[in-house]
């Protein structure tokens, strides 16, 4: 083969990449994309005000959480059962020994 032939596999090589989305292009078109979000993220965040302090926020979240814990506890007491700490929603069921 002289320098300027390409291998025959090559060719069929390109095809089948060509639609791999595990592909370098692929990945860096996604990260494009989530960089684009994330500055729009930004912009937004600007917008509504700038730096909000999220270690309140995330503080106040906690304090709510355990106060909804609380009224679970109160509300399986009031029930005769043994007080358990549960998120909201969270199911009963007890898949051990079978019970709810």
């Amino acid at each position: 083969m002289d320098g300027n032939q390409v291998p025959p596999w090559s060719a069929l090589d390109s095809l089948s990449k060509r639609h791999n989305s595990r592909g370098a292009a692929a990945q860096r078109r996604r990260r494009r994309e989530r960089e684009r979000e994330r500055e729009g993220e930004r912009e937004r965040a600007r917008e509504r005000g700038g730096h909000r302090d999220t270690r309140a926020d995330a503080t106040s979240e906690r304090r709510r959480r355990s106060e909804r814990l609380e009224i679970f506890a109160d509300e399986s007491l009031k029930d005769g059962r043994e007080a358990v700490r549960r998120h909201p929603g969270e199911s009963r069921f007890c898949s051990v020994n079978n019970t709810f």
